[in-house]
């Protein structure tokens, strides 16, 4: 699209097609569920200082994530969409800042277009803003970092250098130390950009705002608590790294295996184009060191025992500038085999997605398998019969988002498909059973509490998931509101605390063992709703 408005169009189209979209199904359980569920006790509660997850403190990560989604469910309301909000607003900014970047580095304003759309494109992109989580904030505040330090380099302006202290030190209250990996990937890659302008004691001006950005949630705590210092340095930083403390199993290949996976079709081309451009000589001395240092940056993530895809996600955009400069700089033959790649890619992900689509979805609903399929044939007719260099981009592109809203709209309708309790609150709100104490056994579930909007009742009888940190609890309120059935005074606890009232206990994929009967004895009903059972 030409002219300075076109990607301004463009933004505006794709945010009303991400906010569209973001609230259709319920908050799932996994990080999704526990981020919302802390965002909303977080606005229940007024404290905005220390997040609380079920009733007991959780001080796993810096408090932005949960500013923003407590934030927009301010002002759209307890659910899914004001839970999600920011992270479309999110990507649309990290679209900007990718476009800008490329730009102040030099490429054509259509190989910019060409970055951003190719980000666009990349799977876990879009899944990073259909589940909240830190990743997409933190890629955001990682993004604005490197762009405004490239723009001091070949600008000069002393308020990029404050400005980017004053973002990294967002980001840090975001994800802590990690934030700090993509900008420093980018300055070893692209150190030679621009001239080093004399900063003097502004520099360490910088340095004092980001400290200061970066470490007040951290120093205030450790104010309140000294025993902070350590939780925050040992356990949530270097026994993340060093030790698997979360019980995670990921083997070291897991990102180089995953991180081109997560990239297709571009990350798969990637090598290729790298190495054909070399032998030219038309590989950009960028692009190169882009590539070597996103791999050295995906091996020191390799050696972390805790690994997850979406850890690496600030990197993507750096393989998307990458990209972009091999496509601004791609002969007749690569373009050739860009616009074949994509052509077979787009009609496989419809013949995929479409027979998947039309296999779990029952009655009528199958349709969408159907148009799936036909938009991936679409794309294969057109990008066969289209010779712009751009088609490729943006064929994938606009694939990815058809893609991302039609497993939005499956999910809604087959909330089972994933772990979202919407149909089992719906069911129990019908029902006027939600103001019952609602007592879960042996799970850790944020999502119900969310779609309940009250506090819930965790029963530990041996879960992980259910071994809480309480050592920063000032008072004993977090006992109503967790028990350990393995204790016999706990027991006694629960029992006088539900005596003479009607109570609901739900489980998830796990039974009631016979030992545990006498919570079941005064509930004459029962309900399943998929892998679900509600006693009431």
């Amino acid at each position: 699209m030409r002219g300075k408005t076109g990607g301004v169009w463009l933004l505006a189209a794709l945010g009303v097609l991400l906010w569209w979209s973001a609230g259709w199904y319920g908050v799932i359980e996994t990080s999704d569920a526990r981020y919302a569920e802390i965002a909303r006790e977080m606005l229940v509660n007024g404290d905005w200082l220390h997040p609380s997850l079920l009733g007991i403190h959780h001080y796993h990560k810096p408090p932005v994530t949960y500013w923003l989604a407590a934030l927009g469910m301010e002002w759209f309301g307890v659910n899914p969409f004001g839970a999600r909000f920011f992270l479309q607003a999110a990507l649309l900014l990290q679209l900007w800042l990718l476009f800008r970047l490329a730009r102040t580095l030099g490429m054509a304003r259509q190989g910019a277009f060409w970055t951003a759309g190719i980000y666009l494109s990349f799977w876990l992109v879009l899944a990073s803003v259909r589940n909240l989580t830190t990743d997409a904030f933190l890629t955001t505040a990682e993004l604005g970092a490197v762009y405004l330090w490239a723009a001091y380099r070949l600008r000069g302006g002393i308020w990029r250098l404050y400005l980017m202290a004053a973002v990294l030190g967002a980001g840090f209250m975001i994800k802590g130390p990690v934030t700090v990996v993509a900008p420093v990937v980018f300055m070893l890659a692209c150190r030679q950009i621009g001239t080093p302008f004399r900063a003097g004691w502004h520099r360490w001006g910088a340095v004092a705002l980001f400290t200061v950005t970066a470490g007040w949630w951290f120093v205030y705590l450790a104010y309140e608590n000294p025993a902070f210092w350590s939780y925050f340095i040992e356990h949530q930083t270097v026994e993340r790294f060093a030790k698997n403390v979360f019980h995670r199993h990921e083997p070291f290949w897991y990102y180089w295996l995953y991180v081109p996976l997560a990239g297709l079709p571009w990350l798969g081309l990637l090598p290729w184009l790298a190495y054909r451009q070399r032998r030219r000589g038309g590989l950009p001395t960028c692009a190169g060191r882009l590539m070597v240092a996103t791999a050295v940056a995906i091996l020191f993530f390799s050696l972390s025992e805790s690994k997850r895809i979406l850890y690496v996600l600030p990197l993507y955009p750096l393989l998307a500038l990458a990209l972009g400069m091999m496509l601004d700089r791609a002969d007749e033959t690569e373009r050739r085999v860009v616009r074949l790649t994509a052509r077979w890619f787009a009609v496989a992900v419809g013949v995929v997605l479409g027979a998947a689509f039309v296999y779990i979805l029952p009655g009528a609903q199958k349709l969408l398998g159907a148009a799936v399929f036909g938009v991936g044939g679409a794309l294969w007719y057109w990008l066969g019969r289209c010779g712009r260099p751009n088609a490729p981009v943006w064929g994938i592109a606009s694939l990815s988002l058809v893609v991302t809203v039609a497993v939005s709209l499956a999910i809604s309708w087959r909330p089972d498909l994933v772990r979202t309790p919407v149909a089992v609150a719906a069911w129990m709100k019908a029902r006027h059973l939600e103001n019952r104490p609602v007592l879960v056994y042996d799970r850790r579930l944020p999502s119900l509490a969310f779609h309940l909007r009250r506090p819930i009742i965790s029963l530990y009888d041996g879960s992980r998931s259910l071994n809480r940190e309480t050592q920063f609890e000032t008072d004993d309120r977090w006992k109503t509101t967790l028990f350990n059935l393995k204790r016999l005074s706990e027991h006694r606890r629960l029992r006088a605390q539900l005596d003479g009232q009607p109570y609901v206990v739900v489980t998830y994929r796990k039974k009631i063992p016979p030992y545990r009967a006498w919570l079941l004895r005064p509930l004459r009903h029962s309900h399943r709703i998929g892998e679900w059972v509600i006693y009431y």
